[in-house]
């Protein structure tokens, strides 16, 4: 009898854990924090959006997604794909067709929201954010990777791949390439330039520093105020702070453990 309860246990056990491995991983909830996106996968996306400027400010606009980036560029994986696209001429094309994006100008001004300030100041306070900046660099199997570059295939197939002739091939023709002119097209387009400026100028892409601090549903937040638009509005009064508990009510970053959670 007991052998037989053991069993269907057993079969229990394995037929649960087959279905967790198949099932779909959750899908991150939405942040309000400005930038915020979800995690890169692999480091084919992260190579993306570190050289991607209309979101590369990603990894500095919350100290979770820093601590994120560190431990993305603690592996030598990164530096290989890097690598791997600097041989390729249409690489460098699309950066600068990237760069020529009215998207770029939106992403560097997410930076005037002083919400972003706020949860770098609370973080920098926080012992668990240098524990879960720094495990990367106590983590053993960091420098075995680093070690190990030497005999890593990725390693011999970049550096080999400088003896292609298609690789010079390709720099050979990237004049006549498409891809390659697209950004010069690009900058010679009136009207990208015109969305461009008009994006630089949107007031509703600045974020006010004249509010004050308060709790807004458990978030770090400001009180607008009178936009360039609209210079006649009168500034809203300020709200009134309880200071013995609003410390209680801001959600500042969280590291649990010396991990990166978001609420």
């Amino acid at each position: 009898m007991k052998k037989t309860i053991c069993i269907i246990s057993t079969a229990l056990w394995t037929a649960t854990s087959a279905v967790a491995a198949v099932q779909p991983e959750q899908a991150p909830v939405a942040n309000k924090t400005p930038g915020w996106q979800p995690a890169p996968a692999n480091v084919t996306e992260w190579a993306d959006r570190c050289t991607d400027s209309t979101v590369n400010g990603w990894g500095f606009k919350d100290p979770k997604n820093f601590v994120r980036l560190m431990e993305t560029f603690s592996d030598p994986a990164i530096f290989l794909e890097f690598a791997r696209r600097m041989e390729d001429p249409e690489s460098y094309a699309r950066i600068a067709s990237q760069m020529l994006d009215p998207a770029t100008a939106k992403n560097y001004l997410e930076w005037t929201d002083p919400a972003i300030f706020a949860k770098w100041t609370l973080a920098l306070g926080d012992p668990n954010f240098y524990t879960a900046t720094l495990r990367p660099l106590a983590d053993p199997s960091t420098y075995l990777r680093w070690l190990a570059l030497p005999v890593d295939q990725r390693t011999w197939s970049v550096a080999l791949n400088m003896l292609n002739p298609a690789m010079w091939l390709k720099w050979s023709t990237a004049p006549v390439n498409p891809k390659v002119l697209e950004p010069f097209v690009k900058a010679a387009d009136v009207n990208n330039t015109l969305r461009w400026l008009q994006t630089a100028g949107d007031p509703a892409n600045y974020k006010t520093w004249n509010g004050v601090y308060v709790p807004q549903n458990g978030q770090v937040g400001v009180i607008p105020s009178a936009m360039p638009g609209n210079l006649n509005a009168p500034a809203p009064a300020p709200a009134r702070l309880d200071t013995s508990t609003a410390p209680a009510q801001v959600q500042a970053v969280k590291f649990v453990n010396g991990t990166a959670s978001r609420p």
